[in-house]
């Protein structure tokens, strides 16, 4: 089956060497690779890099979210490990040049297409001894031209998604024999150990030693300063119990906004934080309150001592410590694609609040089953699961649910090192 999946790949090469004529965004996606490229090919020159005198460890990371993963890995390997060199790849174009962790890494840069011959400028460079993939990003081409550099591969805080394509005989095929040049596997739960050892055979350390992203969101919430002007402002703010609507969407406002005097009336404030904070979405939000009847004061605009009860934040960088005053959360996403980020209100107790679409987020799919994260389709839904939450027994216990679930999957990231890559 690689047998195919390279000769495949190879037949279409030519398509990605002409497409850049047609597609300005494939110009730009391939522009990047190639300078890529250049700085890696004359990196030894300019930096005096010598990979015999020092251990090269390679992370990669298909996305934001698993660059989170990365960072906690590669925090482990450089506190046990501080002459080891780490360098880290990433695929998808959300990765901007911020989201990098400067502090740990060598070297940052965007990973060649999957051709047969497309990584040999990389294992030539740098020579890594480990390369380190993350939760269920397997490139075939990659993985064999780690094997054929002597470089051991391994899939670290694995999950399998359920809806996942590798269920067809073909995907399944590949998957198996790509699972089989592997060197380890570090699962995220005991559940999946079954199912990733039918996919790659008992040659393969498998291991269930958890998510590195609990140690990331951990860290970043402990590492970071809040905002001076927000500090402040929490400081000084309303002693009524804060409800906060997360990276909501125009599809959450119709379910959570809808019912605002009602949940006023229960006593809450509301804190509501828009996905994206650019003038139309905050126009947008504030001109369905608007037509509702509420009033509500910007972040940027309010003074202290600030006694407003709905406030509606178009500022970054706040959402995390925000949850720390914080006594219910609901989390956008979920209404009309995915839901997202669940662990950082988890980690300051708070229950959760989303909509139906949870299948991407195995933590917010274990959270609903202790029952301290509830998915609500209709305002009237929202508003009853609000009214129960506010049953100051229910909320203790489900707030110590939700922070035991975060603070007792600490310690992924140094398992996964002792696992595998400790000297």
């Amino acid at each position: 089956m690689l047998t195919l999946y390279i000769i495949f790949t190879t037949l279409i090469y030519p398509i990605v060497i002409i497409l850049p004529i047609f597609s300005e965004k494939a110009k730009q996606f391939l522009s990047k690779r190639k300078l890529d490229k250049i700085k890696i090919k004359s990196f030894p020159k300019e930096n005096s890099f010598n990979p015999k005198e020092n251990r090269v460890i390679w992370l990669h990371a298909a996305s934001v979210g698993e660059l989170d993963q990365c960072k906690a890995l590669a925090k482990s390997i450089k506190e046990k490990e501080p002459e080891t060199y780490i360098i880290q790849s990433v695929f998808s174009e959300s990765v901007l040049e911020k989201n990098y962790d400067k502090e740990n890494t060598f070297l940052t840069f965007r990973l060649p297409l999957d051709f047969y011959f497309a990584y040999e400028f990389i294992f030539k460079t740098f020579k890594p001894e480990s390369l380190v993939l993350m939760a269920w990003d397997t490139w075939p081409n990659l993985i064999l031209a780690a094997n054929r550099h002597k470089c051991s591969v391994y899939l670290a805080s694995a999950v399998l998604d359920p809806k996942s394509k590798r269920g067809s005989f073909f995907a399944r095929s590949l998957t198996k024999s790509v699972f089989s040049k592997l060197s380890g596997i570090g699962a995220v739960n005991e559940s999946m150990l079954s199912a990733f050892k039918d996919l790659a055979g008992e040659k393969v350390k498998i291991e269930s030693l958890g998510d590195s992203r609990f140690d990331s969101v951990v860290d970043k919430i402990k590492s970071k300063k809040a905002d001076k002007n927000f500090v402040e402002f929490a400081k000084n703010y309303t002693k009524d119990p804060i409800l906060i609507l997360a990276s909501t969407y125009k599809d959450c406002d119709l379910i959570v906004l809808d019912e605002i005097e009602k949940i006023l009336s229960l006593g809450y404030s509301i804190w509501i934080f828009p996905h994206k904070i650019d003038v139309e979405r905050i126009q947008e939000t504030m001109s369905f309150l608007t037509r509702k009847g509420y009033n509500a004061s910007l972040y940027s605009k309010v003074k202290n001592p600030c006694k407003d009860r709905i406030i509606l934040f178009d500022a970054l960088g706040i959402l995390a410590f925000a949850y720390f005053y914080g006594r219910i959360a609901y989390i956008g996403g979920a209404v009309h694609n995915k839901v997202h980020n669940v662990l950082e209100p988890a980690y300051f107790g708070l229950p959760l609040l989303t909509g139906s679409k949870i299948f991407n987020s195995f933590d917010a799919l274990e959270l609903q089953k202790k029952k301290s994260l509830r998915t609500v389709n209709s305002s009237k839904e929202f508003l009853e699961a609000i009214q129960i939450y506010s049953d100051e027994k229910i909320l203790k216990q489900l707030s110590a649910i939700n922070s035991e679930y975060v603070l007792s999957r600490l310690g992924a990231s140094l398992a996964f090192y002792n696992a595998f890559l400790k000297k």
